[in-house]
Parts: C-alpha cells; structure tokens; sequence
C-alpha cells in the first residue's frame, strides 16, 4: 500500500503461525492455508502503523484472521472481521463481527532476556499457545481464551526470571 501520510509505517508478517506438534513448531494448517492478506491499523502520534494480516475471505466484505498480530490491538488469531478495498486496493480491517475464541499475548526479548525466541516459543506452543514470530525479539503468541489466564500467570513468571517484557494483545485486558 502506498502511504497517505509521511510517517505511515506498514508491516507485513515474515512468518506463519506455528503450534507444537510433540517435537518441533509447525505451521498451522488455517495460516499455511490463508489465500488473502488484509490490513489492521493503529494510530500513531505522526501517522498510522499498518499491519497485514494473513487471513481467507469468507464474503465479499468479511475475512477470518489467521495470524496473531503484533502490533494493532483488539484483533485476535480466529476473528472474523468485515473488510472493505482501500483505495489503493488492498482490503481493510473495519471491524470485529465475531470472536475466535483466542487472546492475543506478545513478548518482546530485550537486551538483558535470558532466552531466545526459539526457546520461548516452543514453552509457550508446549503449553498449547500458537505463535507467530515477527522477529528475534517480538513473539506474539495466542492460546484460547480459557486458557489466557494460566498463561498470563506464566507470563508473569517468566518475565521476572528472564528479564522479557510482555502485555495483552487487547487494551482492555491486563
């Protein structure tokens, strides 16, 4: 997408969503599968960060989620979400028409971290989480909602012990 303001930033998923399998990540089958990528926004002070998302359009004007994002907020792994054509062409998130059924988490690996991404992802996927990975040191991870209260606990744990930092993926949580 071509930008409409000086300090719009967009960002494209380098990866597709990965579960456990019993012994190593492996992409999940609804991700490996998305045929579309559609675009999240979220305002900035100058401008507005662009997210695409990996996602099926199931009608004309809705589409079902299937990465975790990493950086908009209140869109989650699962959503069915209605989309319309900027006028660049590519289709924009509008809103949430129906929950997945996930929580969004991310985990940012800073310079004192004492685990890497590969590390933290296969304990989180070991624990039923889905990642995606953006980087080194930003891991987005989703687990289902009856779930998200035991991982948070985790969450907690580890970032204590291993020096990362971590928030939900929707601003109303915490």
């Amino acid at each position: 997408m071509a930008s409409s303001h000086p300090q719009d930033l967009y960002r494209r998923h380098p990866s597709l969503v990965t579960r456990w399998t019993g012994t190593d990540l492996a992409p999940v089958a609804e991700s490996a599968a998305a045929t579309s990528e559609i675009w999240a926004t979220w305002p900035m002070a100058n401008g507005t960060f662009w997210e695409a998302l990996n996602a099926t359009m199931s009608e004309h004007d809705t589409a079902r989620v299937w990465a975790v994002p990493t950086h908009v907020y209140g869109i989650h792994y699962g959503d069915t979400v209605g989309v319309v054509a900027s006028a660049e062409g590519p289709q924009v998130i509008t809103k949430v028409i129906a929950r997945g059924g996930y929580t969004t988490f991310r985990v940012w690996l800073g310079d004192e971290c004492a685990t890497t991404w590969k590390e933290l992802a296969e304990t989180y996927a070991q624990q039923g989480c889905l990642v995606d990975v953006w980087s080194e040191r930003l891991v987005a991870l989703a687990c289902a909602e009856e779930r998200s209260r035991d991982i948070r606990n985790h969450l907690e744990r580890d970032a204590g012990e291993l020096a990362f930092e971590w928030e939900m993926g929707s601003l109303t949580e915490k």
